[in-house]
């Protein structure tokens, strides 16, 4: 079983892969997903999480056959959108 510094640093890792994914994709994407909160307010980081969280169900039970979409990449994305919608809403302030 891990202890607490083992965890701490694991989380720190996945924080580090969040911020490159979101750095990567923002650059191949723009703003898109804050212009669409923009545009269509909360009801879009809504449909974009049932979305990943729909994708999540699927990879379950089925091998993912999509190569940059497998479990790992889904779960990360998710967490990326909820971190940009806190932003976005204003809970980090």
């Amino acid at each position: 079983m891990e202890g607490v510094k083992e965890r701490l640093k694991n989380f720190d890792r996945i924080v580090g892969e969040l911020r490159n994914t979101y750095e990567r994709k923002n650059t191949d994407y723009g703003n898109s997903f804050e212009e669409s909160l923009d545009e269509f307010g909360a009801i879009a980081f809504v449909v974009r999480a049932d979305d990943k969280m729909r994708r999540l169900k699927q990879l379950v039970n089925n091998p993912a056959k999509v190569k940059d979409e497998s479990f790992e990449d889904t779960v990360k994305d998710l967490a990326n959108y909820c971190i940009m919608f806190a932003m976005w809403a204003g809970v980090d302030r």
